[in-house]
């Protein structure tokens, strides 16, 4: 399971990904950081969560879900990612919740 974020503010973001109106900016990284990985790990029990910036152009030493093609370099991603100790076959949409943000993270419409 994967979420995805930009680490710069970029209007052509909007543009890349057609359909947007609106985005999350984060101003406090690391209390957003630590709420999604204790959320997401009181759900997916025996699964392992990490979070790191992507590989463009090379390969990760993470592993291929950090690594992306070169010519996306502009999108800046960071990326948060948990793998199954064991195998799974069916992978069902997870919904969490990390509180109110409103004091770390805010909407910004475009």
């Amino acid at each position: 399971m994967t979420i995805c974020f930009s680490k710069q503010w970029d209007l052509q973001l909007f543009k890349v990904f057609s359909g947007t109106d609106s985005c999350l900016v984060v101003h406090n990284v690391e209390e957003f950081s630590e709420r999604l990985h204790l959320a997401v790990e009181k759900k997916l029990i025996e699964w392992v969560g990490m979070d790191a910036s992507i590989v463009y152009g090379g390969n990760s030493e993470l592993g291929a879900v950090f690594s992306k093609p070169l010519h996306y370099i502009f999108q800046h991603e960071w990326r948060f990612a948990w793998s199954p100790i064991t195998p799974v076959t069916n992978l069902e949409p997870l919904t969490v919740s990390i509180g109110n943000i409103e004091n770390i993270a805010e909407i910004i419409e475009s």
